[in-house]
């Protein structure tokens, strides 16, 4: 695994963000671009949450056991955005990110997901409803092959989500409003960057 600082984590949430949009706007069925949130002690199997719904971790001071893991759409609420983009900007200060190809991953029920699953999103009227984590039978996957994975020592929750090289990080970014990508920044990023 190789650091990271903490605006490159920072951007590439911001173009995650911009290419989960892109998909939902497109009404398309596979989502690529999806994180996985962990606690530490999380377990496989994997939960796909649901839009609209919250993270349920357990309580260990109650005795309960069996940390969940979450693959998650990042948009499909109005609090996920920020989630990702805080986790990485503002509140990602005490945070150690590092980007690694997902082939050196130790951790095989991590690397299984990230490798070769994507997010199916079914629609009603439209809308996002559903979010299932299905298998890529396709030939060509569009899986990520790099990923980020966020660190925080404080609680012990770990993020992962796309790398996004620095060509692709423009393309999205540009692909913004200035002023809106700048707003994101002047809200969610960093102060000692």
């Amino acid at each position: 695994m190789e650091a990271i600082r903490q605006k490159e984590a920072f951007e590439c949430a911001i173009a995650q963000i911009i290419s989960i949009s892109q998909t939902l706007n497109k009404k398309g069925e596979k989502i690529y671009d999806y994180s996985l949130c962990l606690e530490e002690g999380s377990l496989s199997p994997i939960i796909c949450l649901q839009p609209g719904d919250f993270f349920e971790w357990i309580d260990i001071k109650r005795g309960q056991y069996g940390q969940k893991s979450y693959a998650f759409v990042p948009i499909s609420y109005p609090d996920f955005p920020e989630l990702v983009i805080e986790f990485c900007g503002r509140y990602g200060d005490e945070t150690k990110f590092e980007k690694f190809k997902i082939s050196e991953l130790p951790c095989q029920w991590i690397k299984e997901v990230l490798m070769r699953q994507y997010i199916k999103a079914t629609y009603f009227a439209d809308i996002f409803t559903k979010a299932e984590l299905k298998y890529d039978t396709d030939s060509f996957s569009k899986c990520h092959s790099t990923w980020i994975r966020g660190y925080r020592k404080d609680d012990g929750t770990i993020m992962y989500l796309p790398y996004y090289t620095p060509d692709s990080r423009k393309k999205l970014l540009g692909s913004m409003p200035i002023h809106a990508i700048e707003e994101v920044y002047s809200e969610h990023g960093s102060s000692n960057w």
